[in-house]
């Protein structure tokens, strides 16, 4: 099966709407041991040069209040890569009909 996981946090479409992104992946690693897996999928701004970018800022300030306080253009790789873990693996993906919910990143970050 999964084996030992108390050496992992998962985080699925979350860290679109937590109000500090630094600070929750700061937590992160505080709870993970030295080898200990954060695991995610998280929906994330498209590429600057997308027309799906441009509609996401448009719809940004709205977002957050009526969806969860989701906030569709952030930059949610950067924030796991700048967290300070030792490796971070991702792969960039799409869900069909998710229009200004894509792309989607999903991977493993090792404390």
């Amino acid at each position: 099966m999964l084996g030992d996981l108390s050496g992992t946090v998962v985080s699925t479409v979350v860290l679109c709407s937590v109000r500090d992104q630094k600070r929750v992946l700061s937590e992160v690693r505080r709870v993970l041991r030295p080898g200990g897996t954060f695991v995610f999928c998280e929906h994330v701004a498209a590429p600057n040069r997308m027309a799906v970018r441009l509609a996401q800022r448009a719809w940004a300030s709205l977002a957050w209040r009526f969806d969860d306080g989701c906030r569709t253009g952030r930059q949610t790789w950067r924030a796991i890569e700048r967290a300070g873990f030792a490796s971070v693996e991702l792969d960039w993906y799409r869900l069909p009909g998710r229009g200004l919910y894509n792309p989607f990143i999903a991977g493993r970050a090792v404390a």
